[in-house]
């Protein structure tokens, strides 16, 4: 039989119809869940009439199989078997599993499709971008002025992708209420009707009064600090500032900003100056004084900063001119809302075209169906009980879906302090306003659960000095110090310190003495996230092993027992994940798939970034460092050293490799380049799935991976990254791949083998809901991402933006952005509070704070909550004003200060230094010339279609006279070339610029010619008429061919060509490649005969058809043209261009090369 307490029998045992539970970490919430289920049954109910909502699907599958152990133990009581027999059905599930429900059971009165489905992450990207384009195309058709001036305010720099970002994302906030439209209505007087109790002036007025109430309740204080030293005159002046900052009028906001604005606090006196008035005559302890004028300095700066900030806003203007700018954004917003609702009605009925219904929509459907009265009426009969797990994770959408169920007993649980999910639209407020209500006894009854039963005293001791510090009713919306406190049991059971905190800080770098002049050449920083993770890794090792005692038995900590959590799985996670398998420590990981923690995985993902742009030195040097190519670093620096200019690596290379031919680093350039080069044209017909098994292919890489440190499991991680990407539509090509990798959030999957006994590095919100003998919470120092929005919007305030006047084009803060975005700064900083709640509390028997400090943060008073910007801030503000004066040392927790770097690090930080001490070597290098200086004209980049103009440019770039090329009309010319033509010298005229009527007459020709192109490469060879007629029907259907340029395709010309006897001789001679893209590095002279320019520039191109016969290929380069008498000499640059390009990636010397002209049908070899 188990034993409650209390309060836990009074949530089991309670029969009335509102029940709101605040249940604290390890309070044992969802065991009193199904306990208060069983009682219900036992008491007649039957589990078809409960709807038991969880926040995962992962939640709902744990709860059911705990009710059936439950119903199973009672296995001699009938009614219980039939209650298991049904729990299958039972309708235990997430909130959009329920909705799901309701949609498929009442599809008829919402008018959708009984079938439909939930699309995928590209199905909804590329939806919404048909969406938006179309619509604002019609937008701009419209000559839409108001329009036309929120385009410029979003498209920053013209870029228009921004613009439609900002209304994707206010789509996606909208998506979280019930009626958007109607919530901005009720929000706009806010910002447009000015009272003292309007809540944005009540912000801006509170933001005041927060930080003088600050700096004058501290200066109170250092003045008391100061009387005890001595320090008479310091302490006059610390208390002068207090009062100061005690006269603000905090009830006009006119009053307060004209006297921050204005009001300077008094100073100290320099350092060594007045110092017998300001010590009374008494001695002066010196490390005593520096510390106080820090204190003072501190200060100082926090009412500084606020004062600029308010002279910054409000730029000598009163309140009232301020609020009629404000005044005037309204008509903006109001634009910009009626943009998103026109895009919501669009998509939705896109959407509902297709077959399509997203989560947002699952809820707001339902709630429709819900407040039917065909289906209220029917449902409500149906279900007696409704519970809601996780209920602090409620957006205002969900909430109204609970409200509509109210005809049953209602049962919700959570705790607002683990609130974590406002980037998802939950609100914490619809909790902690439910609670209080019920709290007084309006509507219902509220019960707290505060006893843990999980963590061990000494954890929890931290976890309630750290949170009754920064956590209060103003401040993280909890009075935790009076209604939060943890409390229960004992639980020790490790030989171990239960909290330990390592804090790293690094010594302060030393300036080295300068004399002469000095040529700093590289400098580089030393990273203390390494440090961080080789503690980390140290302390893991010294966990694991050891042996205790709990109410289960004698146990041992394995690596399993033991979890990392980070804030983001970027930066220092990758760090901690390094140095545990350079500990030999195994350890799997949350990372995205991308994830740059695994290091098979991580060189793997580099050597297809490299293939994509090898002028990425990143990537390329990754490269060269992995088993791939095989260099030290040593080589690589000798690479750095013996080649000239500020150029990418990937040229450093190939000059390096032509220049010393032959010796031993010239060799390994030639086989990773050779190697590369190989992969590179393998993979543009190949799927990234296919790709990578090809270089394992070529390469013993799984040997190599399977001799790292847990080579087994690291191989197994290897071909599982395959295997995820295999069949992928965002794998369909290395482009494809990457652009998903770079533009996903949302992509993380666990590497690793899920039950493997390895120390885990997981996010603190992926922790949600679990426990771990010892938790280390690592890179707590991690910045917050506090930036503003281009839109500043919440539930409570509105929506709200700068003030641009487009007279002067200047942008300025308003009055509503400026409080919108110091609202919205709350509240995240409330909310990463509280995701640092949920990360302590994880913790059973040991807890390990790991995070990077300054000396300032060691000995600086402690800051205001409300402005932490890192989870370290809040730690170190509770260490400095419980432990200061004993500096930190107490028995309820270790810290230890680390301020050792590793060698390497040390190292790392020196300046690379060439010291001139001869007065000509100072004056050649203050006066040196580039002696190169022409080559920066060259370009980096070129395609094989410009090369013969650049060829015509280059012969003729001596002459005196501008060139104008002529222009051939009726000729195919790629759309890169069309507007005014460049010559390679880098150099536009007005003479070169096409007529816009030739230019427009060119282009429509161009896309005749690309329409033909398309045709020929998608027509099987003999072909009939009628055969190519339904080819380009489908290419029409597929959306891959314009109509319009379809209707201009000749199916007579097309079947000339495919059943041209040479044609077909020359396709059915070898293995045949059509519209085959290649990218290659080749020195510029060689591409462009004549040119000056001698370096390698990177070529890229499409060869129309390539057909490769053991050592021999044929190249057909298909041209749209008249002119087929003197195509051969106007188009040779490019077509060796393509021999270039197959000799070097297929090592084949015997290559011929054809021109079809398709107007003509003529085959011309040259």
């Amino acid at each position: 039989m188990k034993k409650f307490t209390k309060e836990q029998q009074q949530v089991i045992d309670f029969r009335g119809r509102r029940l709101l539970v605040s249940a604290s970490a390890g309070t044992g919430k969802t065991t009193v869940m199904i306990q208060r289920i069983l009682s219900l049954i036992a008491d007649g109910a039957d589990i078809s009439q409960f709807v038991v909502v969880t926040f995962t699907n992962l939640a709902a599958a744990e709860m059911k199989a705990r009710l059936a152990r439950e119903l199973a133990a009672v296995s001699n009581d009938r009614r219980m078997v039939e209650q298991l027999e049904k729990l299958d059905n039972a309708n235990i599930s997430t909130i959009h599993s329920f909705c799901s429900e309701l949609l498929r059971n009442y599809f008829y009165l919402v008018d959708i499709d009984p079938g439909f489905a939930i699309p995928d992450n590209v199905t909804v990207a590329n939806l919404k971008k048909a969406v938006l384009d179309e619509m604002f195309a019609e937008y701009f058709a419209s000559d839409d002025e108001i329009f036309a001036y929120v385009h410029k305010i979003f498209s920053k720099n013209r870029q228009e992708d921004r613009f439609k970002q900002t209304v994707l994302s206010l789509y996606e906030f909208a998506r979280g209420l019930e009626n958007f439209e109607e919530w901005y209505l009720s929000k706009r007087q806010n910002f447009v009707e000015f009272s003292d109790d309007n809540p944005l002036i009540k912000t801006l007025l509170s933001d005041i009064t927060t930080t003088c109430v600050y700096v004058k309740n501290n200066f109170a204080k250092l003045a008391k600090r100061c009387d005890n030293e001595g320090l008479t005159s310091f302490a006059e002046i610390c208390l002068t500032n207090a009062d100061l900052c005690g006269e603000v009028k905090t009830d006009n906001l006119q009053s307060a900003v004209d006297y921050v604005c204005v009001k300077r606090l008094a100073r100290l006196p320099s350092a060594g100056r007045g110092k017998k008035a300001a010590t009374n005559l008494v001695e002066i302890d010196e490390a005593i004084e520096k510390q106080i004028r820090a204190d003072f300095d501190t200060l100082l700066k926090t009412y500084d900063d606020m004062s600029k900030k308010y002279q910054k806003l409000f730029r000598g203007m009163s309140v009232d001119e301020l609020w009629q700018q404000n005044v005037q954004t309204a008509v903006y917003t109001d634009k910009l809302v009626e943009v998103v609702t026109e895009f919501e009605r669009r998509y939705f009925a896109a959407k509902k075209q297709r077959g399509y219904i997203d989560f947002g929509d699952l809820e707001h459907l339902a709630l429709a169906i819900l407040r039917m009265p065909e289906a209220r009426d029917e449902i409500a009969a149906k279900y007696r009980y409704v519970f809601v797990d996780e209920y602090q994770d409620t957006s205002p959408i969900q909430e109204e879906i609970v409200k509509a169920l109210s005809d049953a007993d209602l049962f919700m649980v959570g705790d607002v302090k683990q609130s974590i999910y406002g980037f998802r639209g939950c609100e914490p407020e619809i909790f902690l306003a439910k609670y209080n209500r019920y709290k007084s006894g309006d509507e219902g009854t509220a019960v707290r659960l505060n006893t843990n039963f999980r963590t061990n005293n000494e954890i929890f001791d931290f976890v309630n000095d750290l949170f009754s510090h920064v956590m209060t009713a103003d401040f993280g919306r909890v009075d935790y110090r009076n209604d939060a406190m943890l409390e229960g049991p004992n639980l020790r059971a490790l030989p171990l310190p239960s909290v330990q905190v390592n804090l790293v800080c690094p010594p302060k770098a030393e300036k080295p003495k300068v004399e002469g002049m000095y040529d700093i050449t590289h400098i580089d920083k030393a990273d203390e996230g390494v440090t961080q993770a080789k503690i980390i890794a140290a302390n893991v090792s010294k966990f694991v092993g050891t042996r205790y005692t709990d109410g289960n038995g004698e146990h041992t900590i394995s690596y399993g027992d033991i979890v990392v959590l980070t804030r983001s799985l970027k930066d220092k996670a990758t760090d901690i994940y390094d140095a545990l398998v350079e500990a030999n420590i195994p350890v799997v990981a949350n990372f995205k798939v991308d994830g740059y923690a695994s290091k098979e995985v991580r060189d793997l993902v580099n050597l297809l970034r490299m293939l994509d742009n090898p002028y990425n030195d990143v990537y390329t040097v990754g490269v060269c460092l992995s088993c791939f190519g095989k260099f030290t670093e040593a080589e690589l620096g000798t690479i750095r050293l013996d080649t000239a200019g500020r150029v990418p690596f990937y040229k450093r290379l190939r000059d390096y490799a032509r220049d010393f031919d032959g010796n031993k680093i010239a060799q390994k350039i030639n086989t990773l380049l050779e190697f590369v080069d190989k992969v590179r044209f393998y993979s543009v017909s190949s799927t990234v799935c296919e790709t990578l098994l090809y270089v394992m292919k070529l390469t013993d890489y799984e040997l190599y991976v399977s001799g790292l440190p847990n080579g087994g499991l690291r191989v197994r991680k290897l071909y599982g990254f395959i295997e995820s990407v295999r069949g992928a539509a965002y794998a369909e090509s290395v482009d494809k791949f990457l652009e998903y990798i770079d533009e996903s959030d949302d992509n993380a999957v666990e590497e690793g083998v899920g039950n493997a006994d390895a120390v885990r590095i997981m996010t603190m919100h992926a922790s949600k809901g679990l426990e771990f003998p010892i938790v280390i919470v690592a890179a707590t120092e991690t910045r917050f991402n506090l930036s503003p929005e281009a839109v500043e919007r919440n539930v409570e305030l509105g929506l709200a933006i700068n003030y641009y006047d487009f007279d002067t084009m200047r942008v300025s803060g308003s009055i509503g952005a400026t409080a919108c975005g110091m609202f919205n700064k709350t509240k995240q900083r409330e909310e990463e509070m509280r995701l640092l709640y949920v990360a302590l509390t994880r913790a059973k028997y040991m807890l390990n704070v790991v995070g990077n400090v300054t000396e300032k943060q060691l000995s600086d008073l402690p800051k205001q909550p409300q402005k932490a910007m890192s989870h370290m801030d809040w730690i170190m503000s509770m260490l400095r004003s419980n432990y200061a004066e004993t500096e930190f040392a107490t028995d309820k927790l270790t810290v230890e200060v680390n301020r050792e770097l590793p060698e390497c690090e040390v190292r790392s930080a020196a300046a690379i230094c060439r010291q001139y001490t001869d007065k000509q070597a100072v004056l050649d290098k203050m006066n040196y010339v580039y002696r190169f200086s022409e080559q920066v004209d060259m370009p980096l980049k070129v395609v094989s279609s410009a090369l013969d103009k650049e060829a015509l440019a280059v012969a003729q770039q001596d002459d005196e006279e501008e060139i104008v090329t002529e222009v051939l009309v009726d000729d195919y010319m790629p759309e890169e070339e069309q507007a005014t033509k460049t010559s390679v010298t880098g150099k536009k005229n007005a003479q070169n610029k096409i007529p816009q009527d030739i230019l427009d007459k060119q282009t429509e020709r161009n896309k005749v010619g690309s329409a033909y192109h398309k045709v020929l490469q998608y027509v099987p060879l003999s072909a009939a008429e009628r055969q190519i007629c339904d080819v380009v029907d489908k290419l029409v259907s597929d959306e891959t061919l314009d109509k319009k340029y379809a209707d201009e395709v000749s199916p007579e010309v097309v079947c000339r060509i495919v059943n041209d006897p040479s044609y077909l001789a020359i396709c059915t001679k070898g293995k045949a490649y059509r519209e085959l893209p290649f990218m290659l590095s080749a020195p510029y002279n060689a591409l462009v005969p004549g040119s000056k320019f001698t370096d390698d520039v990177m070529l890229q191109g499409v060869i129309d058809l390539l057909v490769v016969d053991g050592t021999h290929a044929t190249v057909v380069d298909y041209k749209y043209t008249k002119h087929s008498d003197t195509v051969k000499e106007r188009y040779a640059a490019q077509l060796n261009s393509y021999v270039m390009a197959v000799k070097q990636i297929f090592g084949i010397d015997d290559v011929d090369c054809y021109i079809l002209s398709i107007a003509d049908g003529k085959l011309l070899k040259l």
